[in-house]
């Protein structure tokens, strides 16, 4: 690495965050503006971090670059800036991501789980082979399942230490319905994240104090 490149990584450093808040479906800008949204994060299984984002950009339809977490510099959930440039996120490895060829569901079916279990006709996704090894890219909806192997909800809101991808709360939704203001889920209670969605180590009676 060149002392240039070395003093740009040491600059980034600093600026990264304690905490980012994000979705599959944020809005992502780079230095320049608005390039795409996040169309699904990647997760090392065995760490249960946040490794990557694939964000989907203008160049090509339906297709997205893996971009490392720890390039987030701020999220507010509908907003995630990038420090980088529109060329360097271009630059990073290609993947196909999670796209409707139909109109995605209305809010009245966003209220039911089951509608998120079960995508409608034309909802696409594929992967590139150059995800990383270990990981799995989990696209919305992803389903939040108890111990007692109940379905607790789905995912809102993910915040994250960008430095480390480590998952520091989750915000879940039962529908839009589970509480108004959501079921706030500790990092540390989750024991593993597989293609089936996130998987706790409590029991779903244990979350609600009966």
């Amino acid at each position: 690495m060149s002392p240039k490149q070395d003093n740009q990584e040491t600059g980034r450093a600093a600026r990264r965050p304690a905490t980012v808040t994000l979705c599959c479906g944020s809005s992502v800008s780079t230095h320049e503006g608005r390039l795409g949204s996040v169309g699904a994060l990647v997760v090392d299984e065995q760490k249960c971090a946040i490794t990557h984002l694939i964000v989907t950009n203008s160049d090509a339809a339906g297709t997205g670059r893996l971009v490392p977490v720890g390039c987030a510099t701020a999220g507010d959930g509908e907003q995630l800036m990038l420090d980088l440039d529109r060329a360097e996120v271009l630059d990073f490895d290609r993947l196909t991501v999670p796209y409707y060829l139909a109109d995605p569901p209305s809010p009245d079916q966003r209220g039911d789980v089951e509608s998120w279990l079960n995508p409608p006709v034309g909802f696409t996704f594929a992967l590139h082979d150059q995800l990383p090894r270990g990981t799995v890219a989990l696209r919305r909806p992803v389903v939040v399942h108890t111990r007692d192997d109940q379905v607790l909800g789905i995912v809102d809101l993910w915040d994250l230490e960008p430095r480390t991808g480590r998952i520091q709360t989750i915000l879940v939704r039962r529908g839009w319905l589970l509480n108004h203001r959501g079921l706030s889920v500790s990092g540390p209670l989750i024991d593993h994240i597989d293609d089936d969605g996130i998987h706790l180590v409590t029991r779903r009676a244990q979350l609600f104090g009966s």
